[in-house]
């Protein structure tokens, strides 16, 4: 009888130490590529705790911080990521790396399309599994959609208020997505390449995301208007309601520091060819626990 108690004991014990899966989740068992990618990826998402910020060029901020070194990345031409507005975000997951190739080549294998750069896999910019995924907006938009069909969690790209809130570390005043705020070629960021190196290569900015500044540029969410900061509701932001172009962010391949900055905005048709310059990641759009263990 000690002994069934005991068993009964450790039972109980075992299910109470196990990742509570947030409710509506709808993990599939079948495929056990599919389950490993999941958990992967759900493992790796870092939760952003929301609040408020200042998104945008906010210059004289960044040189009264950081001291005149960076008053030459706040040139003219980015006149569109003006004026700096106060946003409030809800909280959410975000991937700590960019998609792989390795990933997406999953979801194309899986779902019967062509993968990504298919003319290309031969070539070195189309880069190994665990280089990031070279797409174009809609490829990028298609697997975040996928993962949140195979999950049934609320996956999606980020918007580019997220994308800036997270860049910056819920929102601080830091001119680059790196471990200090700055630009070290070699250091944090890497050095003038022809394509994009594996993600993770250098150390992440504080709250722990890799590559948000240089290696490839990151689609966002949002149609992209050089106005829009001038009307951007101040609560969880979600771009214009239409356009021509979407948004993206952070640096690629052949960009200069410059444009690598947290606060600059690039837009391109969504449509475009897919290139190793481009890629993104996602974001999961709930603040309660997931069903995989993720860093907080």
């Amino acid at each position: 009888m000690k002994n069934q108690l005991w068993i009964i004991l450790l039972v109980l014990l075992s299910a109470c130490s196990q990742p509570q899966a947030a409710q509506g989740t709808n993990l599939p068992h079948g495929d056990m590529e599919i389950q490993a990618l999941i958990e992967r990826t759900l493992g790796e998402m870092i939760f952003v705790k929301g609040g408020s910020f200042m998104m945008g060029d906010t210059k004289s901020t960044f040189v009264n911080v950081f001291g005149d070194e960076v008053y030459g990345y706040f040139h003219p031409m980015y006149a569109d990521s003006r004026p700096a507005h106060k946003v409030t975000l809800d909280s959410y997951y975000m991937s700590r790396y960019e998609i792989t190739f390795g990933e997406h080549d999953l979801f194309s294998k899986v779902t019967g399309r062509r993968p990504t750069m298919a003319d290309d896999i031969s070539e070195p910019w189309r880069g190994g599994p665990d280089h990031p995924a070279g797409v174009n907006w809609q490829g990028a938009n298609d697997y975040c959609a996928w993962l949140g069909e195979q999950t049934g969690l609320p996956f999606a790209l980020p918007t580019e208020a997220q994308w800036e809130y997270a860049a910056r570390s819920r929102g601080k005043v830091v001119p680059f997505a790196t471990d200090t705020g700055l630009i070290e070629p070699g250091i944090n960021y890497p050095e003038p390449l022809d394509w994009p190196l594996p993600v993770g290569q250098f150390p992440p900015n504080p709250l722990g995301f890799h590559d948000m500044s240089g290696n490839a540029y990151e689609w966002v969410s949002d149609w992209y208007d050089p106005e829009y900061y001038n009307k951007s509701p101040g609560i969880n932001p979600q771009g214009p309601p239409t356009g021509e172009k979407k948004v993206y962010r952070g640096g690629g391949v052949g960009s200069s520091p410059g444009s690598s900055s947290t606060v600059i905005r690039g837009a391109g048709t969504f449509e475009r060819e897919a290139t190793a310059s481009w890629g993104f990641r996602c974001v999961i759009n709930t603040d309660q626990p997931l069903p995989v263990s993720a860093d907080r």
